[in-house]
């Protein structure tokens, strides 16, 4: 809920600072005519408009990054759903449940030890919240 209420705010923001941009527009464009020709009028014009565009360009790319970095992150839980991750996860439980030691060559353990630590350096780096990391620590240790 208080990310639809940040999203709300940004986009709120934006639009009153276009709107903010388009009334200076108007007046940068009546203060040139009184200073200067019309060439050079048009030519403020064109500049404020490239500023403009380039700002917006900025806001898609970091917008098109952070999407690209969710759809990332997506695409990496959906590996710890597999089979394949579901049957070593099971085999290790097992092994503990049964008192057994897991040794240094285990190849189970190996992917998933990698898969959890690569799972660690994603929250570290906040890319993913620490909350869900939390959550399957306090699962593992019950």
């Amino acid at each position: 809920m208080k990310k639809y209420y940040l999203r709300t705010l940004v986009i709120f923001i934006s639009v009153l600072l276009l709107m903010l941009i388009v009334f200076n527009l108007n007046f940068v464009k009546n203060l040139a005519e009184i200073l200067v020709s019309n060439n050079q009028v048009l030519q403020a014009i064109v500049n404020i408009i490239a500023i403009i565009s380039g700002i917006g360009g900025i806001i898609i790319g970091v917008a098109s990054f952070r999407i690209s970095s969710l759809e990332a992150v997506k695409e990496y839980f959906s590996q710890g759903d597999t089979a394949e991750m579901k049957e070593r996860r099971k085999y290790i439980y097992d092994k503990v449940k049964n008192g057994e030691k897991i040794g240094p060559d285990d190849l189970n353990a190996s992917v998933v030890c990698s898969y959890f630590h690569f799972w660690g350096l994603m929250v570290k780096k906040r890319y993913l919240p620490i909350s869900g990391f939390l959550k399957v620590l306090r699962e593992l240790r019950c």
